[in-house]
């Protein structure tokens, strides 16, 4: 019986490990797959099922120092290495220096065997994969961190035959400097001076004129990690002089760099990047260098060039103050991207296009809000343009602006303020005042209707009040206890621009009356879970204050003072109108209460009719007349009513009666007015209410309301408001092209 159960648990055991070696050779596969998730899948596997296998071997007390499919396993990585398959090398690369770490027991003697035996080149068809094999091999050995805890004579025998290899092929000569930079840079001050500067020494003396790019970035990295070792005098008796950044040096720089596009191209050297970091370090050589190595080296030659100096331009910017944000932002570079950018057919118009997308996450990194701004402000003036999306058919600009932080665009908002007052002189060739003033006025009305930006209530205010003094207002003497009177325009408003940025004012009013602040989102997302469904109040600032009512108090200002004039006629009447309706939004105002809503959808009514005013005093004094006899009479009904709070009259009806009518006037802003007043009346309306809207729909009296509900879905609200700003987006992104045409 005991002979059965030998016999039947052998066939068990080989088929268990037949299976497991399956398993082994699957994650081959699995290792080249042009796929990363599979590919790292297949890697993690095999280094399990290895590891697993080596620790059995290491307890078994076996002779060998590792079990068999540990030495398959470097043999098949090693010759993988050589695949042509998408994928394959970046698999078994990743594998074999995983188990370099983790087995200790692996020699570097076994794998540089394994690459002379497997990866010798054998003819020219298979020379390329060969030699990539062999310096994939090197860069696991790297990685792995083994020659760290290693022998010396191995970090020299790789760097030499790194080195040897970018020598044979042109195409390996970045790849293998960077591999030889990366051992230098994990290597200690001792082996570095005795075993391997001595190799190096003869490569670094060659100087300017015969040296490459991968010779000048070994000397910096060089010189930059072991100074003691790569003195000031070896530096300056080859290459002119000790600090290889200094301005004698910088026609050669540019001369290599160009040389550099020859092979790299599209990709960028990484000596680029060593020599912007040094660069930036000197920050007063910078403009020069600039001069020098893009605008006299680079942007004068092939088309290859001009490429590497966009690229190089958008690597500094996020390592710019606002100075150098001026140097670098050159005006033969912003030619070159201008032209490219403008022209579909051109050899770098695509590079103009990345170029263009990743400028906005460039000038993110950027902490200076004034550097922030100070890009926008370079694109803009010569030879940039005002119409720089307009020109490129882009939309640099506009994304641009959408990076900036709040402080950002109060240095953005002060400075189209100035240009508005001052003129474009100094940033345009050929200005036009009034052309520019209505662009001016147009950007900063696309600030307060941009949902990217951070909207504080002083900038907004600030930008709106603006634009409702130089749309309505002329101030002819300075009062500086008004916001924007300090200063009389040396050359007034003409009347033609006024009525051109009227609706522009309107239209920010529009934008901060469909406006809720953040804050009021999270309280009332955060009442939700007690059962609250108060609504949240649209067109109000961080303090709880309606805009319309602070933009009401600033006219009223300007109104009262006699430094500044109202640049349209406004007669007694008007005037007494005008008085009648502040006095009474005031009352409301102080009134205000939970208790009692009725007060504030009239009081919208009165503010908006109000501010048109301004601009169409005839109709809004009809109208004013009509608002006031409803609120009185809204007024007297309530009087009317018993005591009792739950029997009190329903004033929702009343206001639903007065929108009802007012939409009947062909009036564009009646029916924004009566937009933004219902908005704020849907969580009070009545079964009444709805039948009158109802009512109008099917003037037959055909509609049944007595089983319909009315619902305060907070979460279709927020989903109505997120689809609302988005829509304003959308329109933004349009009206920025066509009307700064």
């Amino acid at each position: 019986m005991a002979a059965v159960d030998t016999h039947v648990g052998k066939p068990n055991q080989n088929t268990q490990e037949q299976e497991q070696d399956k398993a082994l050779l699957g994650t081959f596969w699995r290792l080249a797959d042009p796929n990363d998730n599979v590919r790292l899948q297949g890697a993690s596997d095999l280094f399990e099922i290895v590891i697993r296998k080596q620790k059995q071997h290491n307890k078994s007390g076996a002779s060998t120092l590792y079990c068999s499919e540990v030495e398959y396993t470097l043999q098949r990585l090693v010759k993988g290495l050589a695949s042509g398959r998408k994928g394959a090398r970046l698999g078994y690369v990743t594998v074999l220096a995983e188990l370099l770490e983790k087995v200790p027991r692996i020699s570097l003697d076994e794998i540089l065997t394994l690459v002379q035996d497997h990866l010798v080149v054998k003819g020219k068809k298979e020379e390329r994969d060969s030699i990539f094999g062999q310096v994939f091999a090197y860069l696991a050995i790297i990685q792995s961190g083994r020659l760290q805890r290693s022998d010396e004579k191995y970090t020299v025998e790789l760097i030499q035959s790194l080195l040897t290899l970018g020598d044979h092929k042109s195409y390996l000569q970045e790849l293998c400097c960077k591999a030889v930079i990366d051992v230098i840079c994990k290597t200690s001050e001792n082996v570095f001076l005795d075993n391997v500067w001595p190799k190096l020494k003869p490569r670094l003396k060659v100087g300017w004129e015969d040296t490459t790019a991968e010779t000048l970035a070994l000397l910096i990295v060089c010189q930059k990690q072991f100074p003691d070792v790569v003195k000031p005098k070896f530096v300056q008796s080859h290459w002119g002089h000790s600090n290889l950044l200094d301005e004698s040096n910088f026609h050669h720089i540019g001369r290599i760099l160009v040389k550099s596009t020859i092979n790299c191209h599209p990709n960028v050297h990484f000596l680029c990047d060593l020599i912007l970091s040094q660069a930036v370090l000197d920050k007063a050589k910078v403009p020069l260098f600039w001069q020098i190595v893009v605008d006299e080296s680079l942007c004068s030659a092939r088309q290859e060039c001009k490429f590497l100096a966009l690229k190089l331009l958008e690597r500094i910017i996020p390592l710019c103050d606002v100075k150098l944000i001026k140097a670098v932002f050159s005006q033969t570079l912003i030619r070159v991207f201008i032209n490219s950018l403008s022209n579909r057919q051109g050899f770098l118009h695509k590079a103009a296009v990345q170029f263009s997308e990743n400028l906005p996450n460039a000038v993110r990194q950027v902490t200076d809000a004034k550097a922030q701004v100070a890009v926008i402000q370079c694109l803009l003036s010569s030879p940039g343009h005002l119409l720089f999306d307009d020109i490129t058919k882009s939309k640099t600009i506009h994304f641009l602006v959408s990076t900036l932080t709040a402080d950002g665009v109060r240095i953005y908002m002060k400075w189209l303020k100035k240009l508005f007052e001052s003129g474009t002189e100094k940033i345009r060739l050929e200005p036009d005042l009034d052309s520019d003033r209505r662009w001016v006025c147009m950007q900063i009305l696309s600030l307060i209707r941009n949902p990217r930006l951070q909207r504080e209530d002083d900038w907004m205010q600030d930008a709106c009040q603006f634009l409702l003094l130089h749309s309505f207002f002329r101030v002819t003497a300075p009062d500086s206890s008004i916001v924007g009177c300090k200063h009389v325009l040396p050359d007034p408003v003409s009347d033609q621009l006024r009525k051109q940025i009227c609706p522009y004012f309107y239209s920010a009013v529009h934008a901060l009356s469909s406006f809720t602040q953040a804050s009021r989102v999270t309280d009332s997302a955060a009442n939700e879970g007690s059962g609250s469904s108060e609504h949240r109040p649209l067109g109000m600032t961080s303090e709880g204050e309606l805009w319309v009512l602070v933009l009401m108090r600033y006219t009223q200002q300007l109104l009262q003072s006699a430094s500044v004039d109202f640049a349209v006629e406004f007669t007694e009447q008007v005037q007494a109108e005008w008085d009648k309706m502040y006095a009474l939004v005031e009352k409301i105002e102080k009134k205000k209460s939970k208790k009692s809503a009725v007060g504030v959808p009239f009081q919208l009514l009165f503010i908006h009719v109000g501010l048109q005013m301004l601009s169409d005093p005839k109709q809004s004094v009809e109208i004013l007349e009509d608002l006031h006899g409803c609120y009185d009479r809204a007024l007297q009904r309530r009087k009317s009513a018993k005591k009792n709070e739950e029997e009190e009259p329903d004033w929702v009806v009343v206001v639903t009666e007065i929108l009802l009518s007012l939409l009947s006037k062909s009036s564009h802003l009646l029916r924004m007015v009566v937009d933004n007043v219902f908005k704020m009346i849907c969580p009070h309306l009545t079964k009444e209410a709805l039948g009158l809207l109802l009512n109008v729909l099917d003037p037959t009296g055909g509609a049944e309301v007595t089983n319909l509900e009315v619902a305060d879905d907070s979460d279709e609200e927020m989903e109505g408001e997120n689809e609302e700003e988005g829509m304003e987006e959308e329109e933004e992104e349009e009206d920025d092209g066509e009307d700064l045409k």
